[in-house]
């Protein structure tokens, strides 16, 4: 790493404010360790695997690859263990299940585990053979089923990280309920470590873990520091909730996605106790804003604003862009809507397409002189 030599060549390390931690660094290994994990600008760079997908509008979504992790958070009796048990399945048969969701493990690492810290042995069992059911797996032994509950949060870390070092070919593995691998969802240090474990595993097994978390009472929030810090590090954030119009019917949405997002689906529980697809529509809110209702020169002050620093923007970045600029205007635009106007926008060609379409490598650009603010005439 010649970047990190003196002007002679030798190596050295500067004297440094920070202690090295008890985890094998030392000022010996260091540069070595920092040569490995170097990143080579002039290397071509391999997407990582995707292992489930989801279906957005005309495309499958990424959702979940090899060397990440995702979040899937609720409120209580949501059901998110049934919204965890569509994701399990699809990854168990390594296909397509409900028409829809797919599982697209790689060859050797088609294992998938599921950890239950919250349930008896019998419903941690009972809700393993609902996985099976659905997937209907060639190899029932690919997939492995563990209690944690009777053990401490500390165990339980021992006891995965065992699992997840030792058992071969595993490729998805699911953490219901994250919570309780710390003592406290609210103490820094333990959900900074907890997600830095997530990080660790996935990146040096090249894996993929889903982990479920409580949502706050009073609002939408994954609970505590612990959520904050899944929600900031996770790939993709899963929300469920039960339906405003029907209870019987929960719905699952992509809060976050790095890569283009799903749309929400739907499901109830059918009388086998088997989650089914249900077809769902939110109510129309009144007065609810839409790309059509807003006049051409509000949506060329939104898209001036999302270009304004940055006139390539990826899929997820462009949707916050677009989000922040109808904030900044006055309009209340969530996850959903803001899909709604980036869509619009394509559709309109005031924005384009660039790179490999529906891949990580596509970017959009603004199809009006956003940068200079010199808009084109109303095309419609």
């Amino acid at each position: 790493m010649d970047n990190l030599k003196d002007p002679a060549g030798v190596n050295v390390i500067a004297e440094s404010h920070f202690r090295a931690p008890d985890d094998g660094l030392s000022s010996e290994n260091a540069l070595d360790i920092l040569g490995a994990v170097e990143i080579n600008l002039s290397d071509q760079l391999t997407e990582p695997p995707t292992c489930l997908e989801l279906p957005g509008k005309g495309y499958y979504a990424n959702v979940a690859t090899l060397g990440n992790f995702s979040l899937m958070k609720g409120k209580a009796k949501s059901r998110k263990s049934f919204a965890a048990t569509i994701l399990m399945a699809a990854a168990v048969r390594n296909g397509e299940i409900m028409d829809s969701i797919r599982g697209i493990l790689p060859e050797g690492k088609t294992t998938v585990l599921y950890f239950d810290t919250e349930q008896s042995p019998f419903h941690t069992q009972r809700m393993a053979e609902r996985v099976t059911r659905m997937a209907r797996p060639e190899d029932p032994a690919r997939f492995r089923v563990f209690s944690l509950r009777k053990f401490t949060p500390a165990e339980r870390l021992f006891l995965i990280e065992s699992a997840l070092y030792n058992i071969p070919g595993i490729g998805f593995v699911v953490i219901d309920g994250i919570r309780d691998l710390v003592t406290s969802i609210n103490d820094e240090e333990q959900a900074s470590a907890t997600a830095s474990h997530l990080m660790k595993w996935t990146e040096e097994l090249g894996i993929h873990i889903l982990v479920i978390l409580h949502e706050n009472k009073g609002n939408e929030f994954a609970r505590g520091h612990l959520g904050s810090e899944l929600v900031n590090k996770a790939e993709t954030t899963l929300t469920i909730a039960k339906a405003p119009e029907d209870d019987n019917i929960s719905v699952v949405e992509a809060e976050f996605c790095r890569d283009r997002e799903p749309l929400p689906f739907a499901f109830s529980i059918d009388e086998t106790g088997l989650p089914q697809l249900t077809d769902w529509h939110p109510a129309e809110k009144k007065n609810s804003v839409t790309p059509a209702g807003i006049s051409y020169e509000t949506h060329t002050k939104i898209l001036a604003a999302s270009f304004r620093r940055n006139d390539k923007l990826k899929y997820a970045d462009l949707k916050q862009q677009i989000k922040d600029a109808c904030g900044e205007l006055g309009i209340k635009v969530g996850e959903t809507k803001a899909r709604d106007f980036l869509s619009y926008y394509l559709n309109k060609d005031m924005i384009r397409e660039n790179g490999t379409a529906r891949t990580r490598s596509a970017f959009y650009t603004c199809a009006l002189n956003c940068a200079n603010g010199a808009l084109y005439t109303a095309p419609f």
